[in-house]
């Protein structure tokens, strides 16, 4: 690079730290006295997000906000309706929460003229929460059961980056299970369901995973994002409620806490920034180029945190007076699979008070977020001598993951640190990695984190 152009790039560089700068201190207070995670925590899907949204649909329905809803989800690129209108025709929707456990429901009759439809649209909020076992293949069941056809249930699964369920969730809209009855069918037995899914884990374990955009192209389920539709809604219901001060505001904070969560940047910001790389052309070819290296800036970003986070879990019991250590399964920080979203590694954990390796643990990387669990794939963890009822009931009561039958225990790495460890939308993770003392105080809090829950389990296997 010539010193003409490192010139050109830091001065362009300079104009977009200044426009972050002021948009940084103009929105401080809004954003440090917000109302919503204030009350809740931010990541809240069910108290927070699920909640806000249920009520915002069901009480200001008579102001465009469901059909402000449909449209920002595209609910009619997802029908086939003749004559009706799916933004316009409709009747006044039945709106619930958590109904046969599913998370948002709308049923909604159609009308007009002398044809009549209807649909239920059911919304699975996911935002760091691991799948259940065959969930949404169990919502379609409920819905059949309501009496609703193939082509009138609509599943949307709503995350924060638009990223696909897993396998064990969706189980696969193929006819064979949607013609099973959902509650003769699924085992009970949690060992039963463990064992299950070993053997399904192990013939996949070879196979690549598909695109991202499988589920898109499926007849019932199509991902949607609090990083796209659901903001795009809140504009929409921002601008509806232009002389209402108390609902816009209401949607301006909500939509301020999103793209927090989201790391997006607001209206404004945007347009200024557009506008200094559309200014002349030095900037818009640097912006080009800065756009087509983000892959490489992001897996640079991914593979500095897993490498300190393979030392540190490889390094624990010399660095802490502990009774817990972690044997790698790799001598070396695997790197080959790097770029995959769902990279990982193993680990065996020891404890002190045993000479045999108890339980194989693994962190990976779950639709940007890192995950510490037992996976349950794994020979070791498939032991009935290791998963005992206690440990099942454990990991079922305090870790999560009994459910999403290839994990024992599935958890946030930073899951008391109120989720700042996401590759796909904290800006603050990317400076805490680029600072080596920073990076490792962050990364060793998570791993003594995960030490002491898994400590925690050792303990129950060994009761």
């Amino acid at each position: 690079m010539t010193e003409l152009n490192k010139e050109l790039y830091n001065i362009f560089f300079e104009k977009i730290a200044l426009i972050s700068k002021q948009h940084d201190n103009s929105s401080t207070l809004r954003n440090k006295f917000n109302i919503f995670s204030i009350l809740r925590k931010s990541h809240d899907e069910v108290n927070l997000h699920s909640q806000f949204i249920h009520q915002a649909l069901k009480n200001l329905e008579d102001h465009n906000v469901v059909k402000y809803f449909l449209q920002s989800i595209k609910l009619k690129d997802h029908t086939n309706f003749e004559n009706i209108d799916v933004y316009t025709d409709f009747k006044k929707p039945k709106i619930y929460k958590e109904s046969d456990n599913i998370d948002l429901l709308l049923e909604i009759d159609f009308e007009k003229g002398k044809e009549r439809e209807k649909l239920a649209i059911i919304i699975e909020n996911k935002i760091y929460a691991s799948d259940q076992n065959a969930q949404l293949l169990r919502y379609y069941h409920v819905m059949k059961k309501r009496g609703y056809s193939d082509n009138q249930i609509k599943i949307y699964y709503l995350t924060l980056d638009r990223h696909e369920p897993s396998d064990y969730s969706i189980q696969e809209f193929n006819e064979e299970n949607k013609s099973e009855l959902i509650d003769k069918n699924y085992p009970t037995n949690l060992q039963d369901v463990y064992n299950i899914a070993y053997e399904k884990e192990k013939e996949k374990q070879d196979k690549e995973r598909e695109s991202e955009d499988k589920y898109d192209e499926k007849e019932n389920v199509f991902l949607i994002s609090y990083k796209k539709e659901i903001i795009n809604w809140c504009d929409s219901c921002i601008s509806q409620f232009a002389t209402e001060p108390t609902l816009r505001e209401t949607f301006v904070q909500y939509q301020l806490l999103l793209q927090q969560l989201t790391g997006l940047i607001g209206t404004e910001m945007t347009n200024e920034l557009t506008n200094i790389i559309m200014d002349n052309d030095n900037n818009l070819e640097m912006a080009l180029k800065l756009f087509s290296i983000k892959d490489e800036i992001h897996t640079e970003l991914k593979y500095k945190y897993f490498e300190k986070l393979y030392e540190t879990i490889k390094n624990y019991n010399k660095d802490q007076d502990d009774n817990i250590s972690f044997i790698m399964k790799d001598s070396e920080f695997p790197t080959d699979n790097i770029k995959k979203k769902n990279y990982g590694f193993n680990f065996k954990i020891i404890s002190s008070q045993s000479d045999n390796d108890l339980l194989t643990g693994r962190v990976e990387n779950k639709g940007g977020r890192v995950y510490w669990g037992l996976p349950y794939w794994n020979e070791l963890n498939k032991s009935d001598k290791v998963i005992t009822d206690k440990v099942i009931i454990l990991c079922n009561n305090e870790f999560g993951g009994t459910e999403e039958t290839v994990w024992i225990a599935l958890q946030p790495l930073d899951q008391r640190d109120d989720y700042t460890l996401n590759f796909n939308s904290h800006t603050s993770l990317a400076k805490i990695i680029r600072k080596e003392k920073d990076l490792q105080e962050y990364i060793t809090k998570h791993v003594k984190n995960m030490a002491n829950n898994y400590k925690e389990i050792l303990k129950a296997e060994q009761e």
